[in-house]
């Protein structure tokens, strides 16, 4: 199956990165010396010429971002009628795509990964159109698995797992930056107090999937009463740090329900 990349940014980049066997992968960008570019960038071929694009592949993945999505597929839209179209664009549901691309039988699959694909380790949201067979399901199941992980959702599932599995990265390196901060601030060498930070918590999530323990009982199991842990959870506990968390999900939530409803008038 050959496989073609409209959208070569943060996200197209990772999963091209994740991608074992680059032969069958090329891209697609109109701008011919930005594509010499991102075909060095990337080791793919990057073809300006949609319409030769279109005809070399069998999967097309849009990666594009929301504010010119409508613009490419309405671009697009004539020429894969029989082609596989794999989106990763935060917030476009199949509904919507299936009316962008005035097709109701076009084969679409909506996926979620995050920056994590590049390495392989992300988590990936995948659900599909009713009219793909077995074998392709199957087929496309394992080219996404050069990501990481996959997990076919319900597409009603797709706006929280866009939070837990696209948005939460971000959370967790931001917990990364502000311990590399505190080890500067008290003279530890940043890139020791990195390799400190990231070091727990590689072994803290790796234990936490090994465990038969929840994840608030590992927290328990350091925080023992009257030791230092227990002091610093209080104060998270003081500001809200659950709440915290749990509003930063709700404003990203929001934010993907806006997303297509205010450009589509619903």
């Amino acid at each position: 199956m050959k496989i073609g990349f409209i959208g070569l940014g943060h996200m197209g980049g990772s999963m091209i990165k994740g991608i074992s066997n680059c032969e069958q992968i090329i891209g697609y960008h109109y701008d011919a010396d930005k594509s010499k570019v991102l075909s060095a960038k990337l080791a793919i071929e990057v073809i300006t010429d949609l319409n030769n694009f279109v005809d070399q592949v069998d999967l097309i993945v849009l990666s594009v971002r929301t504010n010119i999505v409508e613009t490419m597929i309405a671009q697009i839209k004539k020429l894969v009628p029989h082609k596989i179209i794999l989106s990763v664009v935060s917030g476009l549901t199949i509904e919507k795509m299936l009316e962008m691309f005035d097709n109701s039988q076009q084969k679409i699959v909506r996926i979620m990964p995050n920056l994590n694909a590049e390495i392989q380790m992300s988590a990936t949201g995948v659900c599909y159109t009713d009219n793909f067979s077995k074998i392709e399901k199957d087929t496309i199941n394992n080219f996404i698995k050069n990501f990481g992980k996959v997990y076919e959702i319900p597409e009603e599932q797709f706006e929280i797992f866009t939070i837990l599995g696209g948005v939460s990265p971000a959370w967790f390196f931001k917990i990364i930056n502000v311990m590399e901060e505190i080890g500067v601030q008290h003279g530890m060498d940043k890139t020791l107090a990195k390799q400190v930070a990231v070091q727990s918590g590689i072994g803290s999530l790796q234990n936490l999937s090994q465990n038969s323990a929840s994840s608030i009982e590992l927290v328990n199991q350091v925080a023992v009463p009257g030791g230092i842990t227990i002091e610093s959870l209080k104060v998270l506990n003081e500001h809200h740090f659950d709440e915290i968390i749990k509003k930063a999900a709700n404003k990203a939530l929001e934010k993907e329900h806006q997303t297509f409803s205010k450009k589509r008038g619903n």
